[in-house]
C-alpha cells in the first residue's frame, strides 16, 4: 500500500509540474486580454471617424449604435464578420 501511495504522490508531483506552465500562460493571457480589448475598440472607433465623430457628440447615439453592434455580433449571418 505504501508503494502505491508513493508512486501516486510522484505522479500527483509529476503533473503539476506539467501543469504549472499552461497554467502562468492562462494567467498572463487572463490579466494582458483585458487591456487588449480596450484598446482594439478604441483602435477601431478611431479608425472610423463617424463612429468617433459621434461618440464625442452624442451619447445617445453612440450607445444605440453600441447595441445596434452588439444585435448584429448575435447574429449568425454577421457574426465574426470584421468591421469597417
Amino acid at each position: 500500500m505504501y508503494k502505491v501511495l508513493k508512486a501516486q504522490q510522484a505522479t500527483i508531483v509529476a503533473m503539476q509540474a506539467k501543469l504549472q506552465p499552461v497554467e502562468q500562460e492562462r494567467e498572463q493571457r487572463v490579466r494582458t486580454e483585458p487591456e487588449e480589448r480596450p484598446m482594439a475598440v478604441r483602435d477601431a472607433i478611431e479608425a472610423t471617424p463617424e463612429l468617433a465623430y459621434i461618440q464625442a457628440t452624442d451619447h445617445k447615439l453612440f450607445a444605440a449604435a453600441q447595441r445596434f453592434d452588439a444585435v448584429l455580433r448575435e447574429d449568425r449571418d454577421w457574426a465574426g464578420k470584421p468591421a469597417g
